[in-house]
């Protein structure tokens, strides 16, 4: 059964909430909270309440950023699941953007990324840190929601119709294997964007054929289709292909 990125994100609270190694947050000296443990979904219970103050909020938050910048795989995830009612509004709002269903993984993918990468630089002696990390959440999704947009009219455009195309244009696939020969994009791009984008292939499926991981098949889809799409309107940035020298 396929696994959206928030119900991913949920699963990994529950397993750190529940599991056989629970995670512990301390309230007391760090925070305005009570001294002592306080388990995940008392914290989470507390920092979605409105009437908790919100200084107690932003201090708490303030560990939490803290604990996720030493343990990203652990407390990041438990930060971004204790912030999903934001993530969820984020990805809502980016949605108008480009409102494909079937975007809405990556629209998730892009907010819990965006989430994730200000964690590392927010100030946190500024007040409403939550807020900010879901706001810059938003940003993430909503420029890939446009850029997606944009990606796929192109490709909808007659440049790209099925039919035999006149000579100066090319078919969907003979224009990929162009991009790839050009170095414009990678195969593995170019497969990912042909496979799940025009195949209607599952990311998953694809990302198993071709063994690398979900999040890495999204990611590679991604500055794929950014490239490819800069290249093919004629306002190339000069990105890397290649998705781990990506400044994104």
């Amino acid at each position: 059964m396929r696994t959206s990125p928030f119900e991913a994100i949920k699963d990994a609270f529950n397993r750190n909430a529940h599991g056989p190694d629970p995670a512990v947050f301390w309230g007391g000296y760090t925070t305005e909270l009570p001294a002592g443990p306080i388990a995940l979904p008392e914290l989470h219970t507390i920092l979605n309440d409105r009437a908790t103050p919100s200084s107690i909020k932003d201090a708490a938050w303030t560990s939490l950023v803290s604990l996720a910048r030493i343990q990203p795989q652990r407390w990041g995830l438990i930060a971004a699941a204790i912030a999903i009612r934001g993530l969820r509004r984020a990805v809502n709002r980016a949605e108008y953007h480009a409102p494909n269903i079937d975007i809405r993984d990556d629209l998730e993918s892009a907010a819990v990324a965006g989430f994730l990468e200000t964690v590392e630089t927010i100030d946190t002696a500024r007040p409403q840190i939550c807020a900010r990390l879901c706001q810059n959440a938003y940003v993430n999704a909503r420029r890939w929601a446009i850029e997606l947009k944009q990606f796929q009219e192109t490709m909808r455009s007659g440049v790209f119709e099925s039919h035999p195309p006149p000579a100066e244009y090319r078919h969907v696939d003979l224009v990929l294997a162009d991009a790839v020969k050009e170095d414009i994009i990678t195969r593995l791009q170019a497969q990912l964007i042909l496979e799940t984008r025009l195949d209607h292939h599952t990311v998953k499926r694809t990302a198993t054929a071709h063994q690398v991981g979900v999040r890495q098949a999204r990611r590679e889809r991604r500055i794929g289709e950014r490239q490819l799409y800069e290249w093919l309107t004629g306002h190339e940035r000069h990105h890397s292909r290649r998705g781990g020298d990506s400044t994104e």
